[in-house]
């Protein structure tokens, strides 16, 4: 892939029969961080993503909150894959 298709390459949202939302992770296998996907996808791609920030931040600092050696609650966890559920995300 050259430099400039790297460049445009747009997280492809795929919207389920279920009302759940896909979106695959990048080419190299990371996903796509909240603030690269507010930027590809807010102005015209994608007008709910404001309404879903929310849920996308949550998501975020859950999956990510055992980075600062802190652990999850049973209450969290069950928070944590009812939002990826819902927005289609791999589980952790």
């Amino acid at each position: 892939m050259t430099v400039l298709q790297k460049e445009i390459a747009q997280p492809q949202v795929v919207i389920q029969p279920d009302g759940r939302i896909n979106i695959p992770k990048k080419e190299d296998g990371s996903v796509w961080t909240l603030e690269e996907l507010r930027e590809k996808m807010k102005w015209n791609r994608w007008p709910m993503f404001d309404e879903l920030e929310p849920l996308f931040r949550r998501w975020w600092e859950l999956r990510y909150k055992n980075r600062f050696h802190r652990y999850w609650t049973v209450e969290e966890l069950m928070e944590m894959k009812e939002i990826q559920q819902f927005l289609g995300l791999d589980c952790c």
